[in-house]
């Protein structure tokens, strides 16, 4: 099998060819980061499903003329694809590995990506604590493959001097009850709005809820993190273990001193007050907080080094040489 080759070095000059299938293609939230690394080790083309009109068999055609070796889907919820074109395409194609990835959890295992699963050869996942769903739900193989950075987006953009960082403390992300946790983020967020003058949560769903700073697109994370001293994350889920928001890796990203809702398995990716600094109770939070704005010193260290810890090992450059590794040992 053409797996058996699959090295990293093997993939450098794009001898193999990978079809892409991103789930926000052309949006604001696409994946680019993991579009351009695998574009450094594979020929890609990328395909458009959720847009395209009866993408099904479109995607066959265009498997038919590309003749992939590797095909790589964001399913997740979409309904956009029929499961039974995994089939049509390994009678174009018998050799081609089929693998799919969401960056997302929700309470139960998604119903599409079963279905599709059942047909793939390999359903990854950004966490751990979720594989049992997916494996008792007939997915023929299942891994854990994190998120990631783009190197690009997340580390040209330049960083303020300490001295001129002006936003004190500061949330990005959405308020929804609509997930489990949601309670839990938005009661740290009141909690920290009530405790800090300078605190200021951004993201829809937060005017009247607690001081609002305005919306943040995701493209404008970075921008943010880097005015501010002090980032504070809570996931929708933090029970799920190894399960963690790609918030938590753009904040660090950015240099600046990141305090997040411990997950269990954080201590197994990160270190406390070396890489970042984690609480469990908004109590502790607070504590936290009060400690760094008092220690410079402590803030500047602990940025620097999640920072540093980021770029060296979670971007789209490093997990696409993971993947290459999950492909050699699942499929």
């Amino acid at each position: 099998m053409i797996v058996k080759a699959l090295t990293p070095q093997s993939t450098v000059k794009n001898e193999m060819r990978l079809l892409y299938l991103p789930l926000l293609h052309g949006f604001a939230d696409t994946q680019t980061g993991l579009e351009k690394a695998f574009r450094s080790h594979f020929e890609v083309r990328t395909f458009d499903f959720i847009r395209a009109h009866d993408a099904s068999n479109q995607l066959a055609q265009l498997c038919r003329e590309f003749k992939p070796d590797f095909i790589h889907a964001q399913i997740q919820g979409t309904n956009n694809l029929d499961p039974n074109v995994w089939d049509r395409i390994r009678e174009i194609n018998p050799d081609v590995i089929i693998t799919q990835w969401s960056g997302d959890v929700r309470v139960n295992a998604i119903e599409e990506m079963l279905r599709h699963g059942a047909k793939m050869d390999l359903t990854l996942l950004s966490s751990k604590g979720q594989i049992p769903l997916y494996e008792q739900g007939g997915c023929r193989k299942v891994a854990y493959w994190q998120v990631a950075v783009d190197r690009e987006m997340q580390f040209v953009q330049q960083e303020l001097p300490w001295s001129e960082r002006r936003h004190g403390i500061i949330f990005c992300g959405n308020h929804s009850p609509s997930f489990p946790d949601s309670w839990k983020r938005q009661s740290v967020v009141q909690k920290l709005s009530r405790t800090f003058p300078d605190f200021y949560a951004f993201g829809q769903g937060w005017n009247g809820q607690a001081r609002w700073g305005g919306i943040c697109s995701y493209r404008d994370q970075t921008n943010f993190y880097h005015k501010a001293k002090i980032s504070v994350g809570c996931n929708n889920f933090n029970n799920v273990d190894w399960y963690f928001s790609d918030r938590q890796l753009v904040a660090m990203a950015a240099g600046t001193v990141h305090v997040c809702h411990y997950i269990p398995g954080l201590e197994n990716i990160f270190t406390d007050g070396e890489h970042c600094v984690w609480y469990h109770t908004e109590e502790e939070a607070v504590a936290k907080i009060e400690w760094l704005l008092k220690d410079e010193e402590a803030r500047q260290r602990i940025g620097t080094a999640g920072r540093d810890k980021v770029r060296e090992e979670h971007t789209w450059d490093t997990r696409v040489l993971e993947y290459i590794s999950l492909l050699r040992e699942y499929c």
